[in-house]
């Protein structure tokens, strides 16, 4: 392939994945149409630790691992606290020099934020409370420029939970696409890289009952008096912001030092009552202990960060 038909090629690509990240800003709009909601508010200090291993191969194919510790800290947090580790195995093919694709697996181990013996206790005790499991695909379009790179990713992520949870409260399972937008710079002469992004993810499957009357009841009933899960309304439940420095020691070894801005919000139906069908909540609609009630939350999260980054 020629020089110039892959340019035209990356143009197009980046052009295409633009009108997607446009499209998802514009069906998130119902993120902000419920007013009178139970909301929350908070902001945390991270510190992140991580190492990445990578191997080429033949055939322009990498494969990678990678691990990373985030703990909360200092000033919105009494002690340092273990917030949660990553583990992730990742196969990437690029076809062109403008395009890459990636597919992997990642396990999660979430910490406890209860910080009482009893429900600390019984985290730890169960691997079903701590463990996450997520798999995800990835187009990437790329280009370099002299000293500079620019790429658009898309990844689809499919984040699957082991614990009890209430069907209509919570999914077993939770589909997001993520749109990041990254550019790096090369500094001449120098072992120093500079590079940015930003990233925007929404919801794809995220359950929600709809709103019935004035009182904040969230539930949805069709004309046959049948009550369902509304899938219809999704919504932007992060946007990442990322500034860091990679220092390569030799032809091998890297440091990566970063700085990184998470804004997450997230909002679900609270089900007062024991109630896990729609059936249930049904025959009790008019009993004060069926309410549904929506309960969001927001969290802004700084982070910085050192990782390692080994290559061969």
């Amino acid at each position: 392939m020629s020089k110039r038909k892959g340019r035209i090629l990356s143009n197009r690509c980046c052009i295409f994945l633009s009108f997607i990240l446009l499209a998802t800003a514009l069906c998130a709009e119902e993120l902000w149409q419920y007013e009178d909601v139970e909301s929350k508010k908070s902001q945390l200090m991270q510190l992140r630790v991580g190492a990445d291993f990578t191997k080429s191969f033949e055939h322009n194919l990498e494969l990678a691992l990678s691990e990373e510790v985030r703990m909360d800290m200092l000033p919105f947090h009494t002690n340092t606290v273990f917030d949660r580790s990553f583990t992730t195995l990742s196969l990437s093919y690029e076809p062109i020099k403008y395009l890459k694709l990636d597919v992997g697996y990642m396990l999660k181990i979430i910490g406890c934020q209860d910080t009482t013996q009893s429900r600390w206790n019984s985290h730890w005790a169960d691997v079903n409370e701590y463990i996450r499991h997520r798999a995800f695909v990835s187009v990437v379009a790329q280009y370099k420029y002299l000293q500079w790179k620019f790429a658009f990713r898309e990844r689809l992520l499919c984040d699957m939970r082991t614990d009890s949870v209430n069907p209509i409260e919570t999914n077993n399972y939770d589909l997001i696409l993520r749109h990041r937008l990254f550019i790096d710079y090369t500094v001449r002469h120098k072992p120093v890289k500079i590079y940015t992004w930003l990233e925007l993810s929404h919801t794809l499957n995220a359950p929600f009952l709809s709103r019935k009357h004035q009182n904040d009841v969230l539930y949805r009933m069709d004309d046959s008096g049948q009550w369902h899960k509304n899938i219809g309304y999704q919504f932007i439940d992060q946007i990442r912001f990322c500034v860091g420095t990679k220092y390569r020691l030799n032809k091998r070894n890297t440091l990566n030092f970063f700085y990184r801005m998470d804004w997450g919000y997230s909002r679900k139906a609270k089900v007062q009552g024991d109630y896990t069908t729609l059936k249930e909540l049904e025959k009790n609609h008019n009993s004060t202990n069926a309410e549904v009630t929506l309960k969001e939350t927001t969290t802004i999260q700084h982070a910085i960060g050192i990782a390692y980054q080994f290559g061969w």
